[in-house]
């Protein structure tokens, strides 16, 4: 459960998002990425319906039992089955922007509702999309049309998944200055 927002409603708080796989019920134990923190499904909500649990596909508020707070860009998980927060990994990007992506040049990196700086570490094998030219091996920018092979560190750890196994946690959109750069798909954690 990817956490888009959280509103207060009288004496708790719902944290509203999307469930991008498995199923989450009331009472589950549930592990709060990124911070690992345990905590227990109070209630699920359909527009402000309650319900007793919720699929794959489906948008819903959820409320803990505990003092566990939620916030925007967190992930709700299965309490003993989930991915590591990670800060290295390889994607597959097709670059929009008149301005170059340069390897170490710092941008900001959206994964469903999370966000973090990163830097490209190494850029490989691009690819230009309107002449369909391959240039092999490392470079050191990747231009407006092309697509490559990129390997990614943040400055803090993200929830990701690769896009053939969870698609909404292996998308990411890379923006510069506000302005939308270049998108991918997650192919190597």
């Amino acid at each position: 459960f990817c956490v888009q927002d959280v509103y207060r409603l009288g004496e708790e708080n719902v944290a509203v998002g999307k469930v991008v796989s498995g199923v989450i019920r009331n009472h589950q134990r549930v592990t709060i990425l990124p911070s690992l923190k345990k905590s227990e499904v109070k209630s699920i909500r359909f527009g402000g319906v309650n319900g007793n649990k919720a699929c794959a596909g489906e948008n819903i508020g959820i409320s803990l039992k505990d003092a566990a707070t939620l916030r925007r860009g967190d992930i709700v998980t299965a309490e003993n089955n989930f991915p590591l927060p990670l800060r290295q990994f390889k994607g597959n990007i097709f670059w929009i922007s008149k301005e170059p992506l340069r390897v170490n040049q710092e941008f900001l990196v959206r994964i469903m509702t999370q966000e973090a700086n990163c830097v490209a570490e190494k850029i490989e094998n691009p690819v230009d999309s309107t002449a369909l030219n391959a240039i092999k091996g490392a470079a050191h920018e990747l231009r407006i049309n092309q697509i490559a092979s990129v390997t990614f560190k943040t400055k803090k750890p993200l929830i990701l998944e690769d896009f053939s196994f969870i698609d909404e946690l292996g998308r990411l959109v890379i923006e510069r200055k506000n302005c939308l750069q270049g998108v991918g798909i997650i192919n190597k954690l």
